[in-house]
């Protein structure tokens, strides 16, 4: 039992080690996770609020499941290729140009 519970702080000091070092003491890091929050936060207000957009501009109820697939595969594609466009462009050039398009 006693080897469990020395078993269970010593993952929870790792956890705040690890939480530690990327959120204080690597700046990189933390700044990549806030971006990665960001652009969480971005992609799940455009999945919540893609069907009202679609049916005030018009789009038939029956179309929703095609554009919605067409939306995915459109991800899809650019993920394919980002590492193609952020070398080509560079990495600060290209995570800025995310939050742009």
């Amino acid at each position: 039992m006693h080897d469990k519970l020395s078993s269970k702080e010593n993952a929870r000091k790792n956890i705040l080690k690890i939480a530690k070092f990327s959120l204080h003491d690597h700046g990189e890091i933390k700044r990549l996770l806030l971006y990665s929050g960001l652009i969480s936060a971005l992609t799940l207000t455009m999945v919540r609020f893609i069907q009202p957009f679609f049916k005030t501009v018009g789009v038939p109820l029956v179309l929703f499941g095609v554009l919605w697939s067409l939306l995915n595969l459109s991800v899809a594609l650019f993920y394919l290729f980002a590492h193609k466009y952020e070398y080509k462009v560079g990495r600060k050039k290209s995570l800025i140009s995310l939050i742009v398009l």
